[in-house]
């Protein structure tokens, strides 16, 4: 609860015995430590891999530099977003992020720990000034998906396919769990493409007994010949 203001029209020994406890809760870009953890936290949520998600570090370089203006509900809807974009995959990089968090904070006084909660308050009432239509979501989400730094990358499904089907033709044969670490998929998509490849003639299935542990898949012949 804020008092500020307060001390010219409220009784002063009730406005200070009202005011014992008193709990500062900066914004979240003013707690730095805490964004890379929570979004560690967001993105591992709910997985049954216990593999653990990696963050570069240019993608936690931009996290930190991001002014967060809707605090944790921003940083928690942008993570979901991530995961679905990349079919929860394992890896995450800058990249990945809306073009709108790549923007860098502008520089701003150093302020109290108090003074900072009440700039927080005050600028929910101020009257926004006119700024640049915002791009839409779908607008952002094309223009970062055609943008230069996506091409090869894993989201897109034809390109991880490529990818597999190289992989492939380099091993020869791989189990589930070995395309699921080594294209940094989650084991769902992982099967999705195993099916693809297998309807386009590419691999066979190969099951030596009824544990699926033990299944594994291979290469066709004749593109091992050709290989």
């Amino acid at each position: 609860m804020n008092f500020q203001g307060l001390e010219d029209t409220f009784r002063r020994d009730l406005f200070y015995r009202l005011q014992g406890l008193h709990i500062t809760v900066p914004p979240l870009a003013a707690r730095g430590g805490d964004i890379i953890l929570l979004a560690e936290h967001f993105l591992n949520a709910g997985r049954y891999d216990p593999q653990r998600v990696i963050l570069s570090p240019a993608l936690k370089e931009a996290l930190l530099r991001y002014a967060w203006p809707g605090n944790v509900r921003e940083l928690r809807n942008e993570m979901e977003r991530m995961r679905l974009m990349k079919a929860e995959a394992f890896r995450y990089d800058v990249g990945d992020l809306s073009p709108r968090c790549l923007a860098p904070r502008l520089d701003q006084p150093e302020l109290s720990p108090m003074e900072d909660v009440h700039e927080h308050s005050r600028s929910r009432h101020r009257i926004p000034e006119a700024s640049a239509p915002v791009p839409s979501r779908r607008q952002a989400d094309r223009a970062a998906v055609f943008s230069p730094q996506f091409v090869g990358n894993e989201r897109l499904e034809f390109r991880r396919l490529d990818k597999l089907r190289d992989l492939f033709r380099q091993l020869k044969k791989l189990t589930r769990l070995e395309i699921s670490r080594t294209m940094k998929v989650c084991p769902a998509t992982a099967t999705k493409d195993l099916k693809t490849l297998r309807r386009e003639g590419v691999i066979d299935k190969v099951e030596p007994s009824p544990s699926p542990r033990s299944h594994c898949f291979v290469l066709k012949k004749d593109l091992i010949a050709e290989s």
